[in-house]
């Protein structure tokens, strides 16, 4: 099992409300809290910084998507954002709606670019 304090957790969300962040700090117990957000002010609510979104998920172990569905969120993931993850990541995405573009997971998990993914059932949010 891998020391916390050497998981990388990526949130990408919009605005984070207090109500979420115990469970932020209790997911993951001195991990290592990215969150690519905007506002920016609201990374420094867990004491976490924003960084450029390519940079950072090839280092991610966890990427968690909380993001509502907007003309910009629609598909922000796709092939390239999935394969720059490394093969043990696993992503999650609590959003409603199409923000992992579904051609490239359903590629992605059979040819093991990822560990695993999670997904909210859309249930006519698109």
């Amino acid at each position: 099992m891998k020391n916390p304090r050497s998981i990388k957790m990526i949130l990408i969300l919009i605005k984070l409300e207090d109500r979420h962040l115990d469970a932020i700090r209790s997911a993951a117990p001195g991990a290592q809290i990215i969150v690519l957000s905007d506002p920016r002010e609201e990374a420094g609510k867990i004491g976490a910084f924003i960084p450029d979104v390519m940079e950072m998920l090839p280092q991610a172990d966890w990427v968690v998507i909380t993001v509502p569905l907007t003309h910009e969120t629609k598909g922000m993931i796709g092939e390239r954002e999935l394969k720059a993850l490394k093969r043990s990541t696993y992503i999650i995405n609590i959003s409603r709606g199409p923000i992992i573009q579904e051609q490239a997971l359903i590629k992605a998990l059979p040819e093991e670019w990822i560990a695993g993914a999670g997904a909210a059932l859309r249930g006519g949010s698109e």
